[in-house]
């Protein structure tokens, strides 16, 4: 009876040593996909990252030529509204001018 028993207990003990091993095996298994589901992942992210810095840059580049075209816009008004400014005061200029002749002139012919 004792063998039987022995025997009886060897097999449970090779039940459970197999029943662990696949436990285990299942769990490696599963932890190893899971683990290359996330680097795919990880894979993924860098590129979606790499993607925004790219568009990132490139709205950099654009916001510079725009900062440059509007500095240029900028002179060019700049220049012109002087250029006004000067016609301005030349034009009230004359205009003193002929307001002082055409009251010389009221003065002398009486008008």
């Amino acid at each position: 009876m004792n063998e039987e028993r022995f025997d009886r207990l060897e097999d449970m003990m090779t039940t459970l040593i197999n029943t662990v091993g696949k436990i285990m095996e299942n769990q490696t298994t599963t932890m190893s996909n899971d683990i290359n589901e996330i680097k795919t992942e990880q894979s993924s992210m860098r590129d979606d990252i790499n993607e925004i810095k790219t568009e990132q840059n490139s709205m950099q580049d654009k916001m510079d030529e725009m900062q440059k075209e509007n500095d240029t816009r900028h002179k060019e008004v700049i220049e012109k509204l002087t250029s006004i400014e000067a016609d301005q005061e030349h034009i009230w200029g004359k205009s003193a001018r002929n307001e002082r002749e055409f009251a010389r002139f009221k003065n002398m012919y009486g008008l």
